[in-house]
């Protein structure tokens, strides 16, 4: 047996021992109901999501989240215990008449073992949906869904104006100047952060609650409905923060060897997603935006490739954040020029 056979069997052994646990647990939180997990929906190195139906009187659909330690088997008690505080605040804002965003609804919580309970969202995450033969013709319409949600989702939180807290990621740009990758397109792509950081100190942009992950992991689409999940709600802050990382998500997607059939639709889907977005009524600054989404885009850069091994993957992701970044940068200058 192989490396990657002995972890695959490791993997399964310790999922079939975590299952018979959640029985345990679930079961008794639903008066000694039977639970029966069908299969295991999703795994990462800081979480497994299990989907698994409560033999109730009435039988209901749940999806059991176990939030780990990354890299360990080691529960995650205070990460696990925000994420559900979290979908419990949004939920009880979702429900709202005047509100129209929906997530799960939180169940139960079992923080020492890492674990909460929500109600099953049907359908599939955009990310899944993206790899199917449709989404040439039905991408325009769910990224369109997907920016009406996050659009009043935003417009539930605390919304309110602030001045952009630009201090962090300037520091953070100014620490990846010090000793960057050497990669030319990268120092490049610093040097023009530096160069446009003045712009944004004391700049004013709409700040609320955040999603925290916002991705298309995170979207889970079926017909017209669209749940959020894996929110964050820890902090409040600029909107453009969400808005930075799902479309520096969705551009390093298209730009990935796998999907690369969708980079020739990638405009039209950034514009849909921005359409859903700007029916919220929220202002955003695209200037400001851009130069988040480089400042961001260059510091999951480095992340990537520090904690790649030399080789054909370290190959692939230069090629698309060099992509990302010259499309961030090409953009962020001629955005600076129409301004003055």
């Amino acid at each position: 047996m192989n490396r990657a056979q002995s972890n695959h069997s490791d993997n399964r052994q310790t999922c079939s021992n975590e299952m018979e646990m959640l029985v345990e647990w679930v079961s008794a939180q639903f008066g000694g109901a039977t639970v029966k997990i069908s299969q295991n929906t999703n795994i990462r190195s800081n979480s497994r999501i299990y989907t698994a139906c409560i033999c109730s009187e009435e039988p209901f659909r749940v999806a059991i989240k176990r939030c780990l330690v990354p890299g360990t088997n080691i529960p995650d008690c205070d990460g696990v215990t925000e994420q559900y505080l979290a979908l419990k605040k949004a939920a009880k804002t979702s429900a709202k008449p005047e509100k129209s965003f929906r997530v799960p609804e939180a169940i139960c919580l079992f923080p020492e073992q890492g674990i909460y309970v929500m109600s099953w969202a049907d359908g599939e995450s955009l990310t899944k949906k993206l790899g199917q033969p449709d989404a040439l013709f039905s991408g325009k319409t769910w990224f369109k869904q997907v920016g009406t949600w996050l659009g009043n989702f935003h417009l539930a939180g605390p919304l309110h104006e602030h001045v952009v807290n630009t201090e962090d990621r300037i520091t953070v740009v100014r620490d990846l100047a010090r000793c960057p990758i050497p990669h030319p397109p990268f120092k490049r792509a610093i040097q023009t952060a530096i160069e446009t950081e003045e712009e944004f100190i004391n700049a004013k942009a709409h700040a609320s609650w955040l999603h925290g992950d916002c991705k298309t992991d995170n979207f889970i689409l079926n017909k017209d409905e669209v749940f959020g999940i894996d929110l964050a709600l820890k902090y409040e802050n600029s909107i453009e923060y969400d808005l930075a990382q799902f479309l520096n998500n969705l551009y390093l997607l298209a730009a990935s060897p796998r999907r690369f059939y969708l980079k020739p639709f990638l405009n039209t889907f950034e514009r849909a997603f921005s359409e859903g977005y700007g029916a919220s009524g929220i202002k955003v600054s695209n200037r400001y935006l851009t130069w988040l989404r480089l400042t961001l885009a260059l510091s999951l850069w480095e992340e990537r490739v520090l904690n790649s091994p030399p080789g054909i993957r370290t190959l692939f992701l230069n090629t698309m954040f060099t992509s990302l970044a010259n499309h961030l940068v090409s953009s962020l200058v001629q955005r600076s020029r129409n301004h003055r």
